[in-house]
């Protein structure tokens, strides 16, 4: 049943990741072209901002996603209604805060950010942007966290297709009117209050919880310990446009919004190849299943470590000649920075390796023992960035954002071998020696050939970018026949049974 789940929730991921890239490169594309890069830049840098109100969570999501896995796997449906009835009360005092960090954010925002929008019209946006926020917080996030823990979070990807695909199309609409751009945020607005709202009302329909117990506040007793992980996590996805806005300029945050578009499409699609991993971790915890956990544990990180290499070795070599054509209208900002996408892969290539070990420790509800290091993190990605950012601009902070993943990552692996499983630091140095093997080999053989000289259109593009990744995945299906045996025969056996079930 866990395998079954866990084929439904990639499929499903699969899905939502393709949508989120097409329409994510759609949308911009839109609103760059009809109201120019600043225009973009606002947006981007307000979001982040705004994003800003997820660190009141204090962690709270992996906590409670670990104190659900016991009850779920027992079907302890009132232990289930008092974790989710303490959580709700939780997310609800936020949403009210988020309505007076929006209202003081959209005070202040058109001081610090870019001078070149007027005062009620930056003010406006803001609110615009944050009323979904709200609505998140208020209507949908604990429903949410009780399908990620249940693995049952395709239907959460779903319904975010739906809503992403309704955006899109309603930009596309509203622009081609010559709406403003206010319109136009106002709808996606609306669009995107749905998403809480309808997982509120399946969990209400597909659950027996009843939110009207009375609920153990000690349930969210290790928030704090949770926080720094969740910290961590934010500063990743948020550090460099803050940065960015403070002491560049919304041209620069637009460029850097651009280019992350394409390494951040590239992050979510390697992982949906991990999701899940902490549910079925937490499960395989909850039932002592020691031997399984170690077994399940190397095949996913070995599994996980080449599908990365392949997708961000295929991102490293067409992400230039992509954004050559994507960009090849924009001619208000120099869009031409390979170096930006180069440090963006290597950043998010540490975050995706990582994962398996991640969702191990949030799956062991390892929080406080693991919470000096996310901190740590937190505060190189901040450090750096700033110092960075003032000798190489928008690279500096690129940069900055990888070091901080590279220290984190070495720091899981020598965590999880001394406190939750037993395995050899050997064997990491060996899927790192083999991924770089892979990546150089599928490389040079690229340049060899002069692969993307004909990615002229994106059609060609995409022929290319299918060739050399069809080329990097016999590469790397060549080491694991060679050093991978039993992990092939593991992943083999497991697709072979789901297939058999069906």
């Amino acid at each position: 049943m866990r395998a079954k789940k866990a084929i439904y929730n990639i499929i499903s991921s699969l899905l939502l990741q393709l949508v989120t890239v097409i329409c994510g490169f759609i949308v911009p594309k839109i609103i760059i072209s009809n109201y120019g890069s600043e225009t973009n830049g606002l947006i981007a840098s307000i979001t982040q901002f705004l994003g800003y109100i997820s660190l009141m969570e204090a962690g709270v999501g992996g906590v409670v996603r670990a104190a659900l896995y016991s009850p779920l796997a027992r079907k302890n449906t009132e232990r289930i209604s008092k974790i989710l009835k303490a959580t709700s009360v939780f997310f609800k005092k936020i949403a009210i805060i988020s309505v007076g960090y929006m209202i003081v954010v959209a005070a202040v925002y058109p001081f610090v950010g870019s001078n070149s929008f007027d005062y009620w019209f930056t003010f406006s946006m803001v609110i615009i942007i944050g009323v979904s926020i709200f609505a998140q917080y208020f209507f949908g996030l604990t429903y949410q966290l009780l399908l990620q823990a249940d693995q049952k979070q395709y239907i959460g990807s779903a319904i975010q297709i739906l809503t992403l695909v309704l955006n899109a199309l309603l930009v596309i609409i509203l622009t081609k009117i010559n709406s403003n751009i206010i319109m136009v945020e106002i709808a996606s607005s609306m669009v995107f209050i749905l998403r809480p709202l309808l997982i509120n009302l399946y969990v209400k329909k597909s659950y027996n919880i009843n939110l009207n117990c009375e609920y153990d506040r000690r349930v969210l007793s290790r928030k704090r310990d949770g926080l720094a992980h969740h910290i961590a996590y934010f500063l990743h996805t948020n550090t460099d446009v803050v940065v960015l806005t403070l002491f560049t300029n919304m041209k620069e945050v637009s460029i850097y919004y651009v280019y992350n578009l394409v390494v951040s499409g590239v992050r979510r699609i390697v992982m949906i190849f991990s999701s899940g991993l902490e549910a079925t971790f937490g499960n395989i915890l909850a039932n002592n299943e020691k031997e399984n956990l170690k077994n399940k544990f190397n095949l996913v990180n070995v599994f996980v470590t080449l599908i990365s290499t392949i997708f961000f070795t295929t991102a490293a070599v067409s992400i230039n000649s992509f954004l050559q054509l994507y960009t090849g209208n924009f001619t208000d900002a120099d869009y031409n920075r390979p170096l930006l996408g180069v440090f963006l892969i290597l950043a998010e290539y540490m975050y995706c390796v990582r994962n398996p070990y991640n969702s191990l420790i949030i799956g062991a509800g390892h929080f406080r023992e693991t919470k000096k290091s996310a901190y740590a993190e937190a505060l190189i990605n901040i450090i750096l960035s700033i110092i960075f950012v003032n000798f190489w601009g928008i690279y500096g902070v690129a940069f900055a954002t990888f070091i901080a993943m590279l220290y984190r990552t070495i720091y899981y692996i020598y965590y999880v071998k001394r406190n939750l499983i037993n395995r050899s630091i050997l064997t990491s140095i060996k899927n790192g020696v083999i991924s770089i093997i892979i990546t150089s080999t599928s490389i040079l053989l690229c340049y060899s050939v002069n692969l993307f000289s004909v990615a002229n259109d994106y059609l060609s593009w995409a022929f290319c970018t299918i060739v050399f990744f069809a080329g990097a995945s016999t590469i790397s299906l060549g080491f694991v026949l060679v050093f991978y045996k039993n992990e092939f025969k593991q992943m083999y056996k497991i697709i072979r049974n789901i297939g058999k079930r069906k």
